[in-house]
């Protein structure tokens, strides 16, 4: 009994919290049942650990065997929560910066069912990508992995058997598991293209200075737990996207390339760990036994998104914390970057970006609101030939923006007010426009109510034209031309149902008034 508390102690003090974090998250129904059926097999996020890199193996042994699944089971912590809470945050991010859309993970098991994984994110072939000439020449030869093949021919791997599942983070049932025809999982005959691994830390970004993250910044268990799953859902990329959300918000992302010859090195030694903790360790397992290195410099990573620190609005250039990147031209410095490094770092230095995921950025507070309604962001969308965000013909927003008024670039738009999503886990917002409409958005015969556009934060295109104003502005500018206002009267809304445009919807909210006026922010 004495060993299995200093495993445990051991094991604990010695593991990234991040590591463990699984145990506490609202776990798939489909993992869970795979778990109790098969209760030694290994996920991917167990990988580093059962190939030594957090500790003695013989402890993750004895912890698996022993702890788990008795009151002495880590189940979480501050660091713990943070990162669960935090990851639709990170994951609509990312989505932002890349143009990206991203479904859920899903949990894939190899065949025989001794190693599973459950990738925080997939990327289809049909979603928006990152541009194939993303960092340098290097790339060249590397396109073709995003398909699935390498060298003309796809790859042979052991098969991998999906379970279509819910997000770690809790979603509402509606948006997780009855998707539109228009949304990315709403199919599961899309090709896969590439999985999503999202971090984020408590203190810092992980860089070249923290233990273990040779030679790329990227934590090793890490590396091991992509590789795992690439090997286990049979695709060859996975975005490694880290956001660090306080004290300052900043970000950094790596593109990671399968590595057949780092699966040949760890697939054995797993299976090896799955036998120790089936049928228990042997004498020669002691704290003294470990796996033999890999050369992890073997494996393909290529900057994604150089570090940034969005609260400041400006790179992070240290060689010292992040060498990997130094050896590439950065393209935040460098004029000659391409259209999606520009839009990257477009939506890198916005204050619309800062705004949304900065928790540090001022708020605009009112009386009298429940908290949600409190941070606001009024901004000029500025002319597109797309067409509005409201969908509605503007003239008269057009002429607000046009003018430029406080501060507003020029060149026509609409004016909104983006209120600060509380709750990230649909992974959209919504736009309502203070402007007057056309009557065929409503009912209205004056035009229309209060019109909502509901935007994935992949439309990077629509949040790049947002800009701010530099103080509110009268609400009744906007509207009085077309619906008069009584003095002092309040606007208030009420939800309706949704109406749905043909490629986008539109949730129409009529006035609680006697007259009908159009508005727009962004809500949750």
């Amino acid at each position: 009994m004495n060993s299995i508390f200093f495993s445990f102690f051991f094991f604990v003090i010695h593991v990234p919290v991040a590591a463990l974090v699984e145990h506490q998250m609202a776990q798939p129904r489909k993992k869970l049942e795979w778990k109790k059926e098969v209760p030694f097999g290994l996920t991917a996020s167990q990988f580093g650990m059962a190939l030594g890199l957090s500790g003695h193996i013989v402890h993750f042994v004895d912890y698996v065997r022993n702890i788990v699944g008795t009151e002495l089971e880590f189940t979480g912590n501050a660091i713990t929560d943070h990162g669960i809470n935090t990851e639709p945050k990170s994951r609509a991010l990312y989505e932002l910066l890349t143009a990206t859309a991203v479904s859920d993970g899903g949990f894939y098991l190899l065949e025989g069912r001794l190693l599973g994984c459950s990738p925080d994110g997939r990327v289809f072939e049909d979603a928006p990508p990152v541009s194939s000439q993303l960092m340098s020449p290097s790339r060249k030869g590397n396109e073709t992995k995003l398909m699935g093949v390498k060298n003309g021919k796809h790859q042979e791997n052991p098969i991998s058997i999906r379970i279509p599942f819910r997000s770690k983070s809790v979603r509402d049932d509606s948006l997780a598991t009855t998707p539109s025809p228009d949304s990315p999982t709403a199919s599961t005959s899309k090709r896969l293209a590439r999985l999503l691994e999202i971090k984020s830390p408590y203190y810092a970004l992980y860089d070249s200075t923290k233990r273990l993250c040779h030679p790329f910044g990227i934590p090793q268990q890490y590396l091991c737990q992509m590789q795992g799953q690439m090997a286990i859902a049979d695709v060859d990329v996975c975005d490694f996207f880290v956001y660090l959300d306080k004290p300052v918000c900043q970000v950094v992302a790596w593109r990671v390339y399968r590595s057949d010859e780092f699966w040949r090195w760890a697939h054995p030694k797993l299976l090896q760990v799955v036998e120790w903790i089936r049928d228990g360790p042997p004498k020669s397992l002691t704290k003294d036994f470990k796996f033999g290195e890999f050369d992890y410099s073997r494996i393909n990573v290529e900057p994604l998104i150089f570090p940034y620190d969005i609260s400041n609005s400006k790179p992070i250039c240290d060689n010292r914390r992040f060498p990997f990147f130094a050896k590439f031209v950065n393209p935040y410095m460098d004029p000659r970057r391409s259209r999606e490094q520009e839009e990257i770092l477009r939506m890198l230095s916005s204050p619309v970006t800062r705004f949304l995921f900065d928790n540090n950025h001022g708020l605009i507070k009112s009386e009298g609101v429940e908290y949600g309604e409190e941070e606001m962001m009024w901004c000029c969308a500025t002319a597109d030939s797309a067409g509005s965000i409201s969908r509605c013909r503007n003239s008269l927003a057009s002429r607000w923006c046009g003018g430029a008024p406080n501060g507003a670039a020029a060149g026509g738009g609409e004016v909104l007010v983006l209120l600060k999503p509380v709750d990230f886990s649909d992974y959209r917002v919504t736009c309502r426009v203070y402007t007057p409409g056309e009557p065929a958005c409503c009912d209205s015969s004056q035009g229309c109510g209060i019109c909502l556009r509901r935007l994935r934060f992949c439309e990077r295109k629509l949040f790049s034209r947002l800009n701010p104003l530099a103080s509110p502005p009268d609400i009744r500018q906007l509207t009085t031309p077309l619906c008069s206002q009584p003095e002092g009267a309040v606007l208030s809304v009420s939800q309706s149902d949704p109406i749905e445009s043909d490629n986008d919807p539109i949730i129409v909210v009529e006035d609680g008034g006697t007259s009908s006026c159009s508005s727009v922010e962004v809500i949750s």
